[in-house]
């Protein structure tokens, strides 16, 4: 005994088994059919930036597909007030950053699409705290000022680092 169905592609009528049918199989009537099912693409505007872009029909389908890249689906997550507070571990002097971090341990956070970046330079009082985010601690300066301000406290590598003085360096000379 053979069940007819639809072709959810096409629409042509064809006819699988029961057991097919109710484990969820025989949506298309060919391979051919299956295939461009799943790569037909449409034009859909992300819910972020407002840009058109091409996503798959099926993810459409599966409620997915709103955003044009990672970016605006991470920004439509959250606002940047919350995303930053949540990275933020209060102490009773510094205020320091749990999320994310350069080699050098300055926290940093993604502030919008077009990736604008302000320069901010540290002062605490206990010494220098690279992942301390306090507003009492920090000021804003160009980067002639945090260059300045590298020199000053002796940060500044001079010269070019090679090998195991390099901050990604894998192995050391002993280990090769």
């Amino acid at each position: 005994m053979l069940v007819t169905v639809q072709c959810h592609r096409c629409g042509k009528s064809f006819a699988i088994t029961p057991s097919r049918f109710r484990h969820g199989e025989g949506k298309f009537c060919s391979r051919t059919c299956r295939a461009e099912s799943m790569t037909l693409r449409v034009n859909v505007v992300c819910c972020k930036c407002g840009k058109t872009f091409r996503v798959a029909r099926s993810k459409v389908k599966n409620g997915r597909g709103k955003y044009c890249s990672k970016l605006c689906a991470g920004f439509a997550s959250r606002p940047l007030v919350e995303r930053f507070w949540s990275k933020v571990k209060k102490t009773e002097t510094c205020w320091l950053w749990t999320g994310a971090k350069s080699p050098a341990g300055y926290g940093y956070i993604k502030l919008s699409s077009e990736g604008a970046a302000l320069v901010v330079l540290h002062d605490c009082p206990g010494g220098d705290n690279p992942s301390c985010v306090n507003p009492d601690h920090l000021w804003l300066g160009t980067q002639a000022d945090n260059v300045a301000d590298m020199d000053k406290k002796g940060r500044r590598v001079s010269k070019a680092l090679r090998g195991a003085e390099h901050w990604r360096h894998r192995k050391t000379a002993s280990q090769i």
